[in-house]
């Protein structure tokens, strides 16, 4: 059997050996550790973001989720990730600020319902006498002609650029020379409307002398301009589709020229030349340049008819905006944003609420074989918990809160003033929007708390660099609708994919370049917390190793110490006459690891005797 202090010895040595494996285990944790921060892992975070992204978008975008501010993919990161003492905080931490530029623009809601459905309540024709009552059409239309005349009489067709042809006709008794070249409305007049809430009387004076204008005017070929006819741009079970108001299934409940982009235009002014029906005018349209020899417009043609639509579009949305009543505006963007501020604060009472109230139930939960009354005496405990939690972010819920609300104001109020104008202009407005926008969450990041100037720099060029982005984004899903007639229901997952891809894209380039040093200071900071947190854990192994050591060899060594003092009592009183001696000594050697064999001795001594 072991000796007692063999086994302080023994205790001492494995106290060591302890020692040097926690310090193995200390290095081996702190270098994994390590290594996982400096690694840049970015294909992992490139998917990781983008499948997180994705799930929000998808939420935001199909149920009407825009309005509360807060993604899904934030809120259940929020909940899996939150304690009291170590908090994911998205929003607060400004580290995702992507989702914000997701949001500047929606591709549906019930705002955007909203304002279509006031927009087609409010809009009325801009003409209502007749044409041929309209001595400002016929006045219109000749000057323009006129105005196109070179000094040698003669006349270009502004589609094809062929000279026009002149015949010599004979009107009242008198000979007259007449060009085959009309002018023409490039937007018809017809089909003219204006916005009675958004655009002021004055407003529709200038709409309607703009239409007659030289500005909405072009030249082309009388055979070109009669087949053309009355086009229509008409949206039909989610397709586009192109008609003329004589067709018997024109219905004037689908038609959205009023607001059909160029192409659109270019393409129903196309589709009637193509689609004649009568040979002759067929053959004519080839004749003048219309059609080639396979029955289709040139490319130079539409391309030609959609720049001039695009102009007068431009020209006429500069009326517009000229003489919008811009406090009309304001209070439907003012009413819309308040309408929206009962999702805005449940977002924020989500976003606050229901981390603590889950983590709380966790808890709970957790603790086995709790009665009632000890389940309500805890939750009593975590009702306070979470109300100090809640009165600790109070200030941070009523600034997300009226930041939101301002957000939204700006986003209806140009939404409306994107709704009014088209082309070009449509486009600079949706611009400009994102632009706004990103200065207002700049402003918030700015003024953020907790972020040296570099983070804040930081943040602030990536929230630019990510809304240029989505711009190229748009404007390219714009150019693709317009090559493309994708439906809907396929358009908008694809803007959804694609916006998130890049976005993600451009976060990664930028946060490989690191041009504030922004990630490389906070690869230092988790360095250091990361060497802090591993030598207290060290220490505290160690600690609790030699505590469990010293309790044991304590309890060995005052063992001994009592034995010793029996020993030393009991030989106090011995009488060598009387009483042996032997079990004294030979507790003695067993304490001390003497190994004296005393049977041994006893003989060897008798046989000296």
């Amino acid at each position: 059997m072991d000796n007692r202090l063999d086994r302080v010895i023994r205790l001492q040595d494995e106290l060591g050996q302890a020692v040097d494996n926690a310090y193995l285990d200390y290095i081996t944790s702190v270098n994994e550790s390590a290594e996982a921060i400096l690694n840049n892992d970015l294909g992992r975070k490139f998917v990781y973001h983008c499948g997180r992204d994705i799930a929000g978008e998808v939420v935001r975008a199909y149920f009407d989720a825009s309005d509360y501010y807060l993604t899904v993919d934030q809120l259940a990161s929020r909940i899996l990730h939150f304690s009291y003492e170590n908090e994911y905080d998205p929003l607060g931490a400004q580290t995702e600020l992507r989702k914000n530029v997701y949001n500047y623009n929606d591709i549906a809601s019930s705002t955007l319902d909203s304002i279509g459905r006031s927009m087609e309540e409010n809009t009325a024709a801009l003409f209502e006498t007749e044409r041929q009552k309209d001595y400002a059409d016929t006045a219109g239309r000749k000057a323009y002609r006129d105005s196109r005349v070179d000094e040698n009489g003669n006349i270009y067709d502004e589609l094809t650029g062929r000279k026009g042809e002149q015949t010599t006709v004979v009107k009242n008794g008198k000979e007259e020379l007449r060009s085959d070249m009309h002018a023409d409305h490039i937007q018809a007049r017809e089909a003219a409307t204006y916005n009675r809430r958004f655009v002021t009387e004055k407003g529709a004076e200038e709409l309607r002398d703009f239409m007659n204008s030289a500005d909405n005017m072009q030249i082309m070929h009388a055979s070109a301009n009669t087949s053309k006819g009355d086009i229509r741009v008409c949206k039909v079970n989610g397709s586009i589709v192109y008609k003329n108001t004589k067709e018997s299934d024109y219905d004037p409940s689908t038609d959205i020229t009023a607001r059909a982009t160029p192409e659109q235009l270019a393409d129903a002014a196309c589709s009637r030349w193509e689609k004649t029906g009568e040979p002759d005018k067929t053959q004519k349209l080839k004749e003048k340049g219309y059609l080639n020899e396979d029955g289709k417009v040139p490319r130079d043609v539409r391309n030609k008819l959609v720049a001039n639509y695009r102009r007068s579009q431009n020209k006429e949305s500069a009326v517009i905006l000229k003489n919008t009543n811009y406090g009309a505006v304001a209070v439907d963007a003012g009413r819309e944003a308040a309408a929206s501020f009962g999702k805005i604060l449940a977002g924020q009472v989500i976003y606050y609420a229901a981390p603590p109230l889950i983590y709380e139930a966790g808890l709970i939960l957790k603790q086995p074989r709790v009665t009632l009354d000890e389940a309500l005496a805890r939750l009593s405990e975590s009702a306070k918990r979470i109300g100090r939690y809640l009165f600790a972010h109070l200030r941070d819920i009523f600034r997300n809160v009226f930041e939101n609300v301002l957000k939204k104001f700006i986003k209806t109020f140009m939404d409306i003033l994107v709704g009014l104008v088209k082309a070009t202009v449509k486009k600079l407005l949706k611009i400009a929007k994102s632009v706004l926008l990103s200065v207002v969450d700049s402003i918030r990041v700015i003024t953020s708390r907790g972020m040296t100037p570099a983070q804040k720099a930081d943040a602030v060029f990536s929230l630019f660099s990510v809304t240029v982005t989505n711009i190229v984004v748009e404007l390219l899903f714009e150019l693709l609708t317009n090559a493309v007639h994708l439906p809907d229901f396929l358009l908008n997952p694809l803007r959804i994919l694609v916006s998130v891809v890049c976005t993600n894209f451009v976060t990664l380039i930028l946060d490989k370049a690191d041009l504030f040093n922004v990630r490389t200071g906070f690869k230092i900071v988790q360095l250091e917390e990361l060497f802090e947190r591993e030598r207290g854990e060290y220490h505290r192994r160690v600690d609790a190793l030699r505590e469990a050591n010293s309790a044991e060899i304590n309890a060995i060594l005052n063992e001994i110490k009592r034995d010793c003092a029996q020993i030393c009592e009991q030989l106090s009183h011995f009488d060598p006459h009387s009483e042996a001696v032997r079990p004294q000594l030979q507790k003695i050697s067993e304490i001390f690891n003497m190994n004296i064999d005393f049977e041994k001795s006893w003989n060897t001594y008798l046989r000296s005797v």
